[in-house]
């Protein structure tokens, strides 16, 4: 319902109050008739609603104002500056990729340092500039130890785990059909291209473009799959808690060698250098990913044959 026509409906509600009461009291109102006293009334009940009106209309207004200027003051930063600040204060290398107009090259370089990284002992981690600034400036850091919730993963079975969350979706509603394979391509391109952290989605013209800076991270931990443990983008919209991503992704790092490759503001995306090949294969990894994120399931298996990245989005 739109503030609108909630303020019609409130006026009507008050204009009708008026009325009724006016009916309902037979001689009190023949009386209010007589004196002259109903035409004050209606009046006084047309001000009131005028003035609640006006009242809501006002504070829409100045809420938007309120927005506008919040806004505007947040175009005005320097974000990717304030990010590269905030890495400079913890020590961390990077790299910042400017003006980026396409998410390969980004995924190329990715791939080159992910190459020296297995040398130099680092895990490089894709970041659009607001992302990082969120994550690592002073003025956003809330989170935990990281060394905290790595040692809780340490007692959790990534597969298990896996196995388990099945089951908690079946109880929640959220059951899985999801065995199918067919030969849907476009899909399956649509799947294997995906890179949605990557990306900044803009609620007020509902479209989704790539961020302007980019940054690769040089994260310096030599076990990929305690990437969430620093980055703790955690335990929202049915995500699995930051010690849970741990164990999952040490699992798939063993059996897929996957490495935890970008963050959104509710994605992860995962680079995959041993991808499925089979159909059975496929099947069971399916079930998994609707396990970790049963809102990215809606394509069919044959999409993860050879996909050398995974995409998981919490709505």
């Amino acid at each position: 319902m739109t503030l609108k026509n909630l303020t019609w409906i409130l006026c009507a509600l008050l204009i009708l109050c008026g009325v009724i009461f006016l009916l309902i009291n037979g001689t009190i109102g023949e009386i209010l008739v007589e004196e002259g006293i109903v035409v004050s009334l209606c009046v006084v009940f047309l001000v009131i609603s005028a003035v609640v009106v006006l009242i809501i209309q006002m504070k829409a207004v100045i809420e938007r104002l309120r927005e506008n200027a919040a806004i505007k003051a947040y175009n005005k930063r320097d974000i990717t500056k304030e990010a590269s600040d905030a890495l400079d204060s913890i020590n961390y290398q990077y790299e910042v990729i400017r003006d980026v107009k396409s998410e390969y090259d980004v995924l190329e370089r990715y791939k080159e340092l992910l190459e020296i990284g297995k040398v130099q002992n680092f895990t490089p981690f894709i970041m659009g500039n607001h992302v990082v600034w969120v994550v690592f400036a002073d003025e956003n850091r809330t989170g935990e130890n990281p060394e905290d919730i790595i040692k809780r993963a340490e007692n959790i079975d990534g597969k298990e785990f896996l196995q388990q969350r099945v089951a908690y979706h079946d109880e929640t509603g959220y059951p899985y059909d999801g065995d199918y394979f067919d030969d849907d391509s476009d899909e399956a391109e649509r799947y294997t291209e995906a890179a949605p952290s990557l990306h900044m989605y803009d609620s007020d013209s509902n479209t989704v473009f790539l961020y302007s800076d980019i940054f690769i991270v040089k994260i310096p931990i030599e076990k990929p799959w305690e990437i969430p443990a620093i980055i703790q983008n955690a335990g929202w919209n049915e995500a699995p808690n930051a010690e849970e991503q741990v164990a999952v992704f040490k699992y798939w790092h063993e059996k897929y060698c996957a490495f935890p490759m970008a963050v959104g503001n509710d994605t992860w995306d995962i680079y995959v250098e041993k991808p499925v090949r089979t159909k059975e294969e496929a099947l069971a990894l399916k079930k998994e990913h609707f396990s970790f994120c049963y809102e990215n399931v809606d394509y069919s298996a044959k999409a993860l044959i050879d996909s050398t990245i995974w995409s998981f989005w919490w709505d």
